[in-house]
């Protein structure tokens, strides 16, 4: 469970952060920023390797969040990252991440606290 937690907090942290990076710019000026390209791709590979050590249990109980998708993005840019396609990741970033965080965020307020008695 503690694991969970942390995993599921790392998750919500980097599709923050990652949104927090996109916002206001257009595909255009995404791919012409190489700092911002790399801090999108590592904060989506961050997300990817949180899902991965996620408990089969806690993914089996939320099918809604689309762990599979989540965590195969991570492959994809580990295991592929000269081919990584920028159109996709921008995809990723602006028409998937936002989806599952309320969702995320609500699991992780019902996580109970491995530090209260």
């Amino acid at each position: 469970m503690l694991k969970d937690k942390a995993c599921i907090y790392a998750i919500i942290e980097s599709m923050r952060a990652v949104l927090r990076y996109v916002r206001g710019r257009s595909f255009e000026q995404f791919q012409q920023d190489e700092q911002l390209i790399d801090a999108v791709i590592r904060r989506m590979q961050i997300i990817g390797e949180a899902t991965k050590r996620l408990s089969s249990q806690l993914r089996q109980s939320h099918p809604q969040i689309p762990w599979q998708q989540m965590a195969g993005m991570r492959d994809r840019l580990i295991h592929g990252y000269h081919e990584v396609e920028l159109p996709q990741i921008w995809h990723a970033v602006t028409e998937i991440v936002p989806l599952p965080l309320p969702q995320l965020q609500t699991i992780l307020t019902q996580m109970p606290d491995p530090l209260a008695d």
